[in-house]
């Protein structure tokens, strides 16, 4: 009967075994690139559980949970990055759990029947759809099962005379899986006080010396814990940072969190991933005195039940044991606001309700025998909610669209779903939903939020916003240094833009200490570097890309061999031109490239006789007619360069140099009303063109004198 319990409880899960990594999962693993290594083992020893995530602080978050670490490290060993195994692994936890609130309850109520039933409603209830269907989640069943482990082993020490060493051990496992084991020695004191001392029918006194004994091991051991944490972290706990709520919004929000939670195990099928629980606005408020008075009213009628019950000890034992293991859930200010109630919080407290109604299923059914069949049906309703709630988290595109449909006003939903969105490159979409996460993220102040203000910049910058996404990456980044190298490489290109080319080296530096083999950042830095005169440097950057490229253009090598040039390196620049001369469709490249250096070298007889044979032979290539224009006009030959200016603005409208280059000499020749019109026309092709700017600003400041 107890494998059939774990054989319909397994059959139940199944469809969470084809969930993928979700949330958390990405960081945990996917992208996690210590996981395989036998250091991550040692480390999670001495560090908090998401030292990984973000290598520039200590700690990232405030839990310590080494045997969590462990696990991860175990199943990236054996199954990699595929969810199938992962999963079925979290399958297995949660049928040893099963095995052990079985075992419980029968010791508890001396009842096959009720200890059946009482595992069959742990293993299907809905709400634990979070723990076999997430993988990050694992850290509830996996303490669950060293705590209950603990606990069973303790109570059946009198039939091995005394041993206490195996519960100590087991419920030190619990402690390194997750903080809240610590309300552990309370669980042991209630079970001593309710049911050893009190069937030895000892007085008060020495039933609390008896309880006292019970529990000082375990305290012990609690308090040691405390201390390792303490060393480790450097604190107990502490408020979120992207919690903002202050400690009256907590208390008056408890309420509400609690009565969330209670319909949760009385209305199995609404459990899910997300609950819209929102602070109160005031003490007067319907959200506060409402399920304020519902829980009064839930509790008086509770131990007015169990104290007029013969089996009143086991109903306050499990109501003890549901208040105290759900006790860590209720530090409100722990939590992101958005997230303050959590299926996977009633994990272990769901324990003991599953006692509570399954003995009171079973009196009520042994009477009349019908009930059996409201009891099956029961189950039945309890497997098809267990069955759909597992979907929610079988990709993040289903958990958004679910987090932001039954919680709207939650931030986080619409930053995950504009992740997903941009992913799939619909931009729309994603800048829809990151821009609804920053108008209800006012405060960014946090990792979190800084990684969600990057990719909104990312955004902001392919639809071409350019100062909002300068001002969003610049902050995103400072919150978030681990940002992929497109961060801030995209920010060098913004800072680039303004003229702050100090700036946008730095950025670019970022981005290649990120990806060192990425040639096309090292080639954009050359670039800069270039522009900024320090060619020996520019050279070495793009040289070293150029090897890197899998492809090399002509139009590469002509640009190594320019630097080289500015660097006195004639051999070199020669060298790279005649390797640029070797490809095909390179004739314009090196032509250009050629003339250019001559340029500098103060031939210019040359560079025009170079110019005006690629204009012969390439009569439609804007750039040899802009380049024409340029060397026209430091010969002042005003007219000829006018007019090569403007066939290459008719080879090329939507380039805006010519228009300022044009109106740059239309200006010094005194026609400032047709320099404005080109220079309009250069704003209107890119706006962050600065020389038509300044241009255009000089030009209206010299008319406006008298």
């Amino acid at each position: 009967m107890v494998g059939g319990v774990l054989l319909v409880t397994a059959l139940a899960c199944l469809r969470g075994i084809g969930n993928g990594f979700v949330l958390d999962d990405q960081y945990n693993v996917i992208t996690n690139r210590y996981i395989g290594q036998w250091s991550f083992l040692s480390k999670a020893l001495y560090s908090d559980n998401a030292w990984y995530i973000n290598t520039h602080v200590r700690p990232v978050n405030a839990f310590y949970r080494p045997i969590w670490l462990d696990w991860y490290w175990l199943n990236y060993r054996f199954f990699g990055v595929d969810p199938v195994g992962w999963h079925a692994a979290s399958v297995l936890v949660h049928l040893v759990v099963v095995w052990l609130v079985y075992k419980i309850a029968e010791r508890l109520t001396g009842e096959l029947d009720t200890a059946l039933l009482a595992g069959l409603l742990f293993g299907l209830l809905p709400v634990h759809a979070e723990t076999v269907g997430w993988t990050a989640a694992v850290e509830m069943p996996l303490q669950a099962a060293f705590e209950l482990a603990a606990f069973y082993a303790f109570m059946a020490r009198r039939e091995r005379q005394s041993v206490w060493w195996p519960a100590l051990a087991l419920y030190a496992g619990a402690l390194l899986t997750h903080e809240s084991a610590v309300i552990f020695p309370a669980l042991i004191a209630a079970y001593v006080f309710l049911f050893e001392s009190s069937a030895d029918g000892q007085t008060l006194s020495v039933r609390a010396r008896l309880v006292t004994i019970a529990v000082l091991p375990f305290a012990a051991a609690a308090f040691l814990y405390l201390i390792v944490h303490i060393l480790v972290i450097g604190f107990i706990t502490r408020a979120m940072s992207a919690n903002h709520l202050s400690d009256t919004q907590a208390l008056m929000t408890m309420p509400m969190a609690l009565a969330t939670y209670l319909r949760l195990l009385v209305i199995p099928w609404t459990a899910g991933p997300a609950h819209r629980v929102l602070p109160p606005a005031s003490i007067g408020s319907p959200d506060f005195w409402m399920p304020a008075a519902m829980l009064v009213v839930a509790g008086a009628a509770s131990v007015w039940a169990a104290m007029n019950s013969p089996r009143r000890r086991l109903y306050l034992f499990c109501s003890a044991w549901m208040g105290l293991t759900f006790a860590p859930a209720l530090n409100l200010r722990a939590f992101r606001p958005e997230m303050l109630v959590q299926d996977r919080y009633l994990y272990l407290p769901s324990v003991g309700w599953c006692v509570i109604f399954a003995a009171a299923l079973a009196g009520f059914a042994r009477r009349r025998r019908l009930a059996w069949a409201a009891v099956t049906a029961w189950l039945i309703a309890c497997s098809v909610g267990l069955w759909s709630a597992q979907h929610y988290w079988h990709d993040d595109l289903t958990l958004s669209l679910h987090g932001v449909q039954v919680f709207p006003e939650a931030s986080i939903w619409h930053a995950q779903l504009g992740n997903i969105l941009a992913a799939r490159n619909d931009l729309a979409g994603a800048t829809r939903e990151l821009e609804k996460w920053r108008s209800l993220n006012p405060v960014v102040d946090n990792y979190n939020a800084g990684r969600e203000l990057w990719a909104l910049g990312l955004l902001h910058a392919r639809s071409g916003r350019t100062q909002e996404a300068q001002e969003e990456l610049a902050r995103g980044l400072e919150l978030d240094p681990d940002a992929p190298a497109i961060a801030y490489a995209t920010l060098a290109r913004l800072y680039e833009m303004k003229g702050d080319l100090e700036r946008a080296a730095r950025e670019l530096g970022i981005a290649l200490d990120l990806h060192h083999e990425d040639y096309g950042t090292l080639y954009d830095l050359g670039r800069l570097h270039a522009r900024m005169g320090r060619t020996q440097e520019a050279a070495a950057e793009i040289g070293r890309a150029v090897k890197l490229m899998p492809h090399p253009t002509a139009a590469a090598y002509t640009s190594l061999a320019e630097l080289y040039d500015l660097d006195g390196d004639e051999r070199s620049s020669e060298a790279a031109l005649k390797t640029a001369e070797s490809m095909p469709d390179a004739t314009e490249e090196v032509g250009i490239a050629r003339a250019r250096i001559r340029m500098r070298h103060g031939d210019t007889a040359g560079a025009e006789k170079a110019l005006r044979d690629l204009t012969d032979r390439h009569p439609n290539d804007q750039r040899v007619w802009t380049m024409l224009g340029l060397l026209l006009t430091d010969q002042k030959r005003d007219d000829e360069a006018l007019a090569a200016y403007q066939r290459s603005i008719g080879l090329a409208p939507q380039d805006p140099r010519p228009y300022f280059y044009a109106a740059r000499l239309l200006h010094a020749k005194g026609r400032d009303r047709e320099a404005l019109d080109d220079c309009h026309k250069a704003l209107a092709i890119d706006p962050n063109q600065a020389g038509a700017a300044s241009l255009m600003n000089d030009i209206t400041r010299s008319s406006a004198r008298p």
